[in-house]
């Protein structure tokens, strides 16, 4: 293989673009590499000139220039854009290397072209990094610091650590840190930080506080990383001042405390829950309280699972004004409790970000006695209205201080025979209601002094002059916190009228009683007159038959046969009886006559005192069973007749058992005093019970009981005039009970 060829082939093997020219700049010789470093082939660039393969510069002095120097046999060298045929450039560095031929002279050139575009572009891209890191080292708004590793000698400084030092950048470059520029409030810190970048080769957000120039102690951030400047280890460090994001910090922490405390303290219901799922997150002892749920309960389930929402288009609400507002401020709403008892809640929601994430905040209180409350108000404020307006009586409401009327009913209008129009606004002393001016200071007076006035008697002027008796009641009153007065009044004029008639009436009755009294006193005198007619006049003539009747039997026995002293035993006897009749008729008389004269009595001893005397006229065999009887406020000498009678009538009717039992009983019983005498004599049917107490009526026919039919009736009278009550139970043949009450208090 020849050299020529040898030399094509190294030639064509070349990554660089290698051209051939001749002494006119024409192509001889255009290698692979030129190729495709410019986009023209061999074929194409072959004869032509650099110039027209835009090889060269535009500017043709330089060409000429390059021309000259080469012909010099001088190597040339440039740089620059280069066109490639599509147009575009690349940066290339050219070596033009002259050929001399044999005789000496020019013969053209070598150029060998080097493509140093990735090389220029990565020169220019450091220096736009260095621009940039230039830019941001002396604009950042942070501190950054260059420093030696070993001893901590600053290297270069920003303007941000001059505002954050206070030493300007002249003052700081060249000197340590530590030990001259006493920096680092904590100098151990900075050792830990140095022994951190060496450790990891890089620290970020180390925090230490740092002193400033003036002496203030800030609290500080740095992130540092080891670089290598010139061979020496350096750091290159960014430094925050965080003071006062440490105070928020602090202040957030104790707002959260706060929070917390204040969350769990609140005697209401209090809820955190995930805006996501509504997940309870937190819940208060006032949820516990409110709802009956225990909160190990409910974290982690939503107030649906645990039938929370009474009403769930309240629910659906609630979610709308969230979803729209971002809260909802005093909504009222229905829950549920665990045990079911549903209750009204007022409260309010609002949606936060809690830890990165939206969360509602609930907080509700439970209103339901309130509401119970001001439904009560409510419906009391429409029964007053209501009363207010349909009241026969004039009402008005007035102001304390000066009478200013602010209210009357229809009523009043009629009094004053004004219309609510023609008051209101008005005082009472402008609408000339008192008839008597004067009188009114003795009103409010007795007003103040007891906080409310009854039934005060006044005149009333009406519209049209007439003068109206009145009553009126007045009570203070507040009206939203204003002094008021609500008077009630009462046209009296026609009762007033009808009260002195009554007078008129009165007078003339008491005359008329007056007569009657004189009257009946006289119809006494003529009734005492004829029982004492009675008792002389009518004994005489009985006591005459009686003794005629004895001495028939006595002088001429012997003459009468058995008939005869029959019929002479039934008149003796008759007139007897007519005797007793006469006796009691007097004694019912009297007692009703009688004044009481009342003592306290002892009936243990008159009820023993009695059947004392009763058990000396005895012959059978009798068993007493007395009780305990209360003492009472009477008539002892009444009374004592009264046992007489029931008792003698219950050993009567009880002579023919053996032996006769009597029980004589007594209690009190509320107001009453109650007292009985039981036997076991012959009872009597309760068919004719009603009879019992009434004068002459005898339930028994037989002989054998004797009586007048008067007794029991004195006993029911002398206990009538006391107060009291009488009554009677019993049987035939099965003994009889006879009660009566006394009042256990007398006025």
């Amino acid at each position: 293989m020849n050299l020529d060829r040898l030399l094509r082939m190294a030639l064509e093997a070349s990554d660089e673009g290698i051209a051939v020219v001749d002494a006119e700049c024409c192509v001889v010789l255009w290698n692979r590499g030129a190729e495709r470093m410019f986009g023209w082939t061999a074929a194409e660039a072959a004869g032509r000139s650099l110039t027209e393969l835009h090889m060269q510069a535009a500017d043709a002095g330089e060409l000429a220039r390059c021309v000259d120097t080469l012909r010099g046999g001088r190597c040339v060298r440039l740089s620059g854009l280069r066109l490639r045929k599509d147009g575009s450039t690349l940066h290339a560095e050219c070596l033009f290397t002259p050929l001399i031929g044999e005789d000496g002279r020019y013969a053209g050139a070598v150029n060998t072209v080097r493509d140093i575009t990735p090389l220029d572009e990565s020169e220019r891209a450091l220096r736009q990094s260095e621009e940039k890191f230039n830019k941001a080292f002396h604009a950042s708004p942070d501190a950054i610091v260059i420093t030696r590793q070993a001893d901590g000698v600053v290297v270069e400084a920003n303007e941000g650590f001059e505002r954050l030092t206070g030493y300007g950048v002249g003052e700081t470059v060249g000197r340590h840190l530590v030990d001259t520029l006493n920096i680092w409030a904590h100098p151990q810190q900075r050792r830990e930080f140095v022994g951190l970048v060496k450790a990891h080769g890089r620290v970020s957000g180390f925090e230490h506080d740092i002193r400033r120039k003036d002496g203030e102690l800030r609290h500080c951030s740095v992130s540092s990383v080891a670089i290598d400047i010139g061979g020496e280890p350096c750091l290159i460090s960014v430094v925050r001042d965080i003071t006062r994001q440490r105070l928020d910090e602090l202040a957030l922490k104790a707002s959260e405390e706060r929070f917390v405390k204040a969350f769990n303290a609140n005697p209401n219901y209090a809820t955190v829950s995930r805006l996501e799922d509504g997940r309870f997150v937190a819940v208060n002892q006032g949820f516990e309280r409110m709802t009956g749920w225990k909160a190990e309960e409910v974290l982690g389930r939503t107030a649906v699972d645990i039938g929370l929402w009474a009403e769930p288009a309240e629910r659906e609400e609630l979610v709308r004004r969230l979803k729209a507002d971002g809260e909802w401020q005093g909504f009222k709403v229905h829950f549920r409790r665990k045990n079911g008892e549903v209750v009204l809640i007022e409260g309010s929601c609002v949606l936060a970000e809690i830890g990165g994430e939206r969360q509602i905040i609930g907080i509700a209180r439970d209103i339901t006695e309130v509401q119970r409350a001001q439904d009560a108000l409510r419906q009391s404020e429409e029964k007053f209205a209501k009363v207010f307006h349909s009241s026969p009586d004039g009402i008005m409401i007035l102001r304390a201080e000066d009478g200013l009327i602010f209210d009357i009913n229809e009523s009043f209008e009629q009094l004053l025979e004004r219309s609510r129009d023609e008051v209101v606004g008005r005082t009472v002393n402008d609408v000339g209601l008192w008839a008597r001016p004067e009188l009114r200071a003795g009103f409010l007076a007795e007003l103040r002094a007891r906080g409310m006035v009854v039934g005060y008697e006044f005149e009333l002027r009406t519209k049209s002059g007439r003068v109206r008796d009145m009553t009126v009641s007045t009570a203070l009153i507040d009206i939203g916190g204003v002094p008021c007065l609500i008077s009630i009044a009462r046209d009296i004029t026609d009762q007033r009228r009808a009260e002195e008639e009554i007078r008129n009436l009165n007078v003339t009755l008491e005359h008329r009683v007056q007569e009657r009294t004189v009257e009946l006193e006289e119809a006494v005198r003529e009734m005492e007159s004829f029982s004492y007619s009675i008792s002389h006049d009518l004994r005489a003539p009985l006591r005459a038959i009686a003794g005629y009747a004895r001495i028939v039997e006595e002088d001429y026995a012997a003459a009468i046969d058995a008939e005869g002293k029959r019929l002479l035993g039934r008149i003796a006897g008759g007139a007897i009886r007519m005797g007793e009749l006469i006796d009691d008729l007097l004694d019912f008389s009297r007692i009703g006559r009688a004044d009481l004269k009342k003592s306290p009595v002892d009936m243990n001893l008159v009820v023993r005192d009695v059947i004392g005397e009763l058990d000396e006229a005895g012959a059978n065999r009798r068993q007493f069973d007395i009780g305990d009887l209360p003492q009472a406020e009477a008539d002892r000498g009444l009374l004592r007749q009264a046992w007489m009678n029931l008792l003698s009538n219950a050993v009567k009717y009880s002579r023919q058992r053996d032996p006769a039992r009597i029980e004589v009983g007594g209690a009190i019983e509320g107001d009453e005093l109650h007292y009985w005498v039981r036997d076991n004599g012959a009872g009597f049917d309760m068919a004719f019970s009603d009879k019992l107490f009434k004068v002459f009526q005898r339930l028994h026919r037989d002989p054998s009981f004797e009586g007048t039919g008067v007794g029991l009736a004195l006993v029911a009278r002398i206990v009538h005039k006391h107060g009291g009550r009488v009554w009677a139970e019993g049987a035939p043949e099965a003994g009889a009970t006879f009660h009566f009450t006394l009042p256990s208090r007398t006025d």
